[in-house]
């Protein structure tokens, strides 16, 4: 059965430049929407770390989301979802918004959902998640010098100069990659939110499923969910960004439709 993967959902981004209380709510509304179409009762999902925003997000934001992953795991489908940086703090002594809410649903659906916290073998990917410092990410891609074939996920820069000492962003580089690239295995990173396909499509980059800002429409034409069956992918866009983003000269905002 092929897998449906997603990554960087960001739920309960709250934004201040250029925002309102009403914009963000609307921005709340539209990410909610768009993981709940996305999670797709016919096909298994995995989400590649990010689903919330922040440490600790707003209580209505993280029941929002709560009901539209228990509506899903509902279903009987297999949902996996990855740890990633804004999931988690290491020297925090509170519990983040993310392993509460993943408690609560590991509680109810042991059978169906799987928390990647460490690095966890499921279907044909190896999930790693964030981990403290980019020494520890080292040391557990040493770990997978048994992987052959498969999906090696991660939550990490890839072959990021500028992250290499980022202890908040971990980076995979080339070194790392290079000996599980030569086994057969295809590699897929959240955290970067533009996507990109490299080494002949067996490095993929997949991007965060839909804008929550500026930047993120910006130098690209679309953001994508990826079907895996085995190693081999195709991807789907879920967000053309022409639909949802428009340039405007700001001498001309009464001009443009819509605007108030």
């Amino acid at each position: 059965m092929r897998v449906k993967v997603t990554t960087d959902w960001h739920i309960g981004a709250k934004r201040t430049a250029g925002a309102t209380p009403a914009s963000n709510d609307a921005l709340g509304t539209y990410m909610l929407n768009n993981l709940k179409e996305a999670l797709d009762p016919n096909f298994p999902h995995l989400i590649m770390g990010d689903l919330l925003d922040q440490f600790t997000i707003d209580s209505a934001a993280l029941f929002s989301v709560y009901r539209v992953l228990q509506s899903f795991l509902t279903t009987g489908q297999e949902l996996a979802v990855v740890r990633g940086n804004h999931d988690h703090h290491p020297r925090a002594t509170q519990v983040s918004s993310f392993d509460l809410l993943m408690g609560i649903l590991e509680h109810q659906f042991p059978a169906t959902l799987t928390v990647a916290r460490e690095v966890t073998r499921w279907r044909q990917f190896v999930l790693v998640p964030h981990l403290p410092n980019n020494d520890l990410l080292k040391i557990e891609v040493e770990k997978l010098s048994d992987v052959e074939n498969s999906v090696i996920v991660f939550h990490a820069n890839y072959d990021n100069n500028f992250a290499a000492d980022s202890q908040h962003a971990l980076n995979l580089t080339q070194e790392m990659a290079d000996p599980l690239l030569k086994r057969g295995n295809v590699l897929t990173l959240g955290h970067e939110h533009q996507y990109r396909a490299l080494e002949q499509r067996r490095v993929l980059i997949l991007g965060n499923g839909v804008p929550s800002s500026v930047s993120d429409c910006l130098g690209c034409d679309a953001k994508f969910a990826a079907y895996f069956d085995g190693p081999d992918y195709e991807l789907e866009p879920m967000v053309h960004i022409n639909e949802v983003f428009t340039r405007v000269d700001w001498r001309n905002l009464d001009t443009y439709p819509g605007y108030q």
